[in-house]
């Protein structure tokens, strides 16, 4: 799988591209608070006893959005797996 970072703006919504086989997605991650506060929202939450790996935890600290070629939202389970392993490295890239 190849994937790029093409641009983010105001430390919140990051977009770029990544390709399975010869397909080509679009993908959006848009995270609640601007990344160099992040930490800190995650240390607040982890005080207040919430599990950070908790998938509704996550999903109030950021959207993952897959699209394809046509920009409909992608549902497929395989390919937003591949999608959230991507994101894990590009999150270690960025802070």
């Amino acid at each position: 799988m190849k994937a790029k970072i093409c641009e983010c703006v105001q430390g919140r919504v990051y977009r770029g591209t990544f390709e399975v086989g010869k397909k080509k997605f679009f993908w959006l991650l848009i995270f609640t608070v601007a990344m160099p506060d992040m930490n800190k929202e995650v240390e607040t939450r982890q005080k207040r006893g919430q599990d950070v790996q908790n998938p509704e935890v996550l999903d109030e600290l950021f959207k993952f959005i897959v699209l394809d070629k046509n920009w409909q939202e992608v549902q497929r389970r395989d390919l937003l797996a591949k999608f959230v392993e991507m994101a894990i490295i590009f999150h270690d890239e960025i802070t």
